[in-house]
C-alpha cells in the first residue's frame, strides 16, 4: 500500500494484490535474518526496484517497475521508515 495509489487496495485486499513475499526475497546473504533492519532493506529494495508481483486493473498477474521517479521513491521510502520506525 505504500507504492500503490488507487484507492481500491487496501489492508483487506492488499495480500490478494500483491505476493508479499515477493517483498522479502533475500538475494544478498546480507539481507537474510527476520531482524527488523534485514527485513526493512529487503522490503525496501523489492518496493524501489519493482521486484514483486501484483495484480493488475485486468486482473492478471504483472511484474512491478521500478520507481524511476525521484518524488515517488522519496515518498515511499518517507513511509517506509515511518513503518519502521513505528516498530522500534
Amino acid at each position: 500500500m505504500l507504492r500503490f495509489t488507487e484507492k481500491a487496495y487496501n489492508e483487506e485486499n492488499i495480500s490478494k494484490v500483491v505476493d508479499l513475499d515477493d517483498l522479502l526475497n533475500a538475494e544478498r546473504k546480507e539481507d537474510k535474518g527476520d531482524g527488523l533492519w534485514e527485513v526493512y532493506n529487503r522490503v525496501q529494495e523489492s518496493l524501489v526496484q519493482g521486484k514483486f508481483h501484483y495484480v493488475g486493473g485486468n486482473k492478471k498477474s504483472r511484474k512491478a517497475r521500478p520507481i524511476k521517479n525521484f518524488k515517488q521513491s522519496i515518498d515511499v521510502n518517507k513511509k517506509l521508515s515511518e513503518l519502521a520506525f513505528a516498530y522500534v
